[in-house]
């Protein structure tokens, strides 16, 4: 099917687009059962047809993805009318959760800097470290 074009947009097979855009069948699939990418057509075998507008799609699904961004939010996206200012806004929100993020992970690095100088110093961990030990181990598990 790699020939086949149609309104001068080239044909894909779901592998071929997996291919073309970098990422996996299985991918490919997992974003239609969202509804993120919709193949144009299908063939008398039932085997999913995409276009060069799909790929297009796709690429903005996986370079949103990659920011970090939720499928819910990329669905926002793709589906408004007004989609600049949405993506703006999601893009601000993914910005302030990183940035908390990076926060929570600098106060942890101290309070381990600070468990390691003092491991360093008694040869043993503190009494009064364990809870913040226990705060770590927490903040990683929901990681």
């Amino acid at each position: 099917m790699p020939d086949k074009q149609t309104d001068n947009q080239k044909m894909y097979s779901t592998g071929e687009l997996a291919q073309a855009c970098g990422t996996t069948v299985r991918t490919v699939q997992y974003y239609d059962e969202k509804s993120l990418v919709h193949p144009t057509d299908l063939t008398e075998g039932g085997r999913c047809v995409y276009t060069d507008d799909d790929a297009a799609r796709l690429r903005r699904v996986l370079l949103l993805k990659s920011l970090g961004l939720r499928l819910t939010d990329i669905r926002s996206f793709l589906d408004s009318n007004d989609s600049t200012t949405v993506l703006r806004d999601i893009l601000q929100e993914q910005d302030a959760r990183l940035a908390e993020e990076l926060e929570e992970r600098a106060h942890a690095r101290k309070r381990i800097a600070a468990m390691i100088e003092a491991i360093d110093a008694t040869g043993e961990l503190p009494a009064e470290t364990v809870p913040d030990m226990e705060d770590i181990m927490q903040e990683r598990a929901s990681i």
